[in-house]
């Protein structure tokens, strides 16, 4: 594979094509990685790669056999994050030094998250890892002499502002002048911090604010958080914020983290619905079931649809033709069920159907309308015809297992199928 290209070993998302992956991942400005729980990377982009010294993906992942003494510049920083992942869901905004290939040293943030299998054991580690490098020097920088504050100021990588005790701006630099589109003469003395901060977000930062000049230990120094502009265009910033020693005043450095924020909700999406229908995939759905199990949504109904004879059209007309029945079938269930309905691709010809609070008079209709609208589809298309054996099941009481209604549901399907 091409260095431009996002490299692919294993498994790790599993409703990702490679094609969706390497054109989300190649536009990354953030290190992006895939790893297994002992060490190894599984997948890697490009950034990641070229931060750490390495010419391409492939390059990082046939070097690194243990990551823990070959990146983190401090071993235990890898023992500490899995430890964490074994209890948390995800890591955010995790700070430590990695090491590149030449032995430098780089400061680093890191957004980790766990994929665990059926049996909740864990498989592998998706990480976002973004260069705060500039901001550590800064950082380290203001605090080892003053003299150098003017030009670190300006020149560092971050937006950088001091404000007062009241959240009066007094200073910024060129960086904040450029994400708040302002220009310094129209913020320092002018604005209050607090006008560049979501209206959802600035009831709880303007009482950070106060609570650390009472208590320094009692509010967070590192946050996520959302900023807009002069034009009101939102963006999420990570803030890192210190108290200027002997004084009332704070220095906030900010970091732009929209695309990472924006990306990681595309996986997200990814991770739950399916990439050829749109519909729910079988993660999603499986995890419906659970949810769905505590009896509030009682009765509920399921319905299980397979697709006769896929495999004879894959084989005399091909897959595309294959593929077109497929996303027919998930255009006639979408529209001809109720829209609180959870309707799942569960494989690659089989859909299932979770339904909330229905009737058994609902239920049928619902079933009658599918079959009405294949018939219609048949109708007008007898070159491609579409075949779905269906069968259904429904809870009888608030307490009803639903993997049993499921296996009942898809026992009629196959009786249907047979029969058929």
């Amino acid at each position: 594979m091409s260095e431009n290209k996002f490299t692919i070993n294993g498994s790790g998302i599993n409703d990702l094509t490679p094609e969706q992956f390497c054109r989300i991942f190649n536009k990354a400005p953030v290190g992006i990685f895939i790893s297994t729980p002992e060490g190894r990377f599984i997948s890697a982009n490009l950034t990641l790669a070229q931060s750490l010294g390495y010419d391409s993906p492939q390059d990082l992942i046939d070097s690194i056999t243990d990551i823990a003494t070959q990146v983190y510049a401090d071993s235990s920083n890898r023992k500490q994050i899995s430890q964490l992942l074994e209890t948390h869901d995800e890591i955010a905004n995790y700070e430590c030094q990695f090491q590149q290939r030449d032995g430098s040293k780089l400061w680093v943030s890191l957004n980790i998250r766990q994929t665990r299998d059926k049996d909740n054991k864990i498989v592998n580690y998706m990480g976002f890892v973004t260069d705060i490098n500039e901001r550590k020097l800064a950082e380290e920088a203001i605090r080892r002499s003053e003299n150098y504050y003017r030009t670190i100021f300006e020149t560092s990588g971050s937006a950088i502002l001091i404000v007062d005790r009241d959240t009066t701006i007094s200073h910024v630099n060129s960086i904040f002048e450029t994400i708040s589109g302002y220009s310094k003469q129209e913020i320092e003395g002018k604005k209050y911090w607090t006008d560049f901060v979501h209206p959802e977000d600035k009831a709880w930062m303007k009482e950070n604010h106060y609570l650390r000049r009472r208590d320094p230990g009692a509010a967070s120094f590192q946050y996520e958080f959302r900023v807009h502009d002069r034009n009101l265009k939102m963006l999420y910033c990570y803030l890192t914020i210190s108290l200027i020693p002997d004084t009332e005043q704070s220095v906030i450095s900010l970091v732009d983290i929209t695309e990472r924020k924006r990306m990681e909700e595309k996986l997200k999406e990814m991770g739950i619905y399916d990439s050829l229908t749109g519909l729910y995939n079988r993660n999603f759905f499986d995890g419906e079931i659970k949810r769905l199990s505590d009896g509030r949504y009682a009765p509920i109904g399921i319905i299980v649809c397979d697709l006769d004879g896929l495999k004879s059209v894959n084989d005399t007309k091909g897959h595309l033709f294959g593929d077109k029945l497929i996303v027919k079938a998930a255009e006639i269930m979408r529209t001809n069920l109720r829209s609180s309905d959870i309707v799942a691709r569960i494989g690659g010809d089989e859909f299932a159907v979770l339904l909330t609070n229905v009737t058994r008079e609902v239920m049928e209709r619902l079933l009658d309308r599918i079959r009405r609208a294949v018939q219609d589809y048949n109708n007008t298309n007898p070159d491609l015809p579409l075949s779905m054996s269906m069968g259904h099941s429904m809870s009888e009481d608030q307490l009803s297992d639903l993997q049993d209604l499921f296996r009942e549901a898809d026992n009629r399907m196959y009786r249907e199928k047979f029969q058929g």
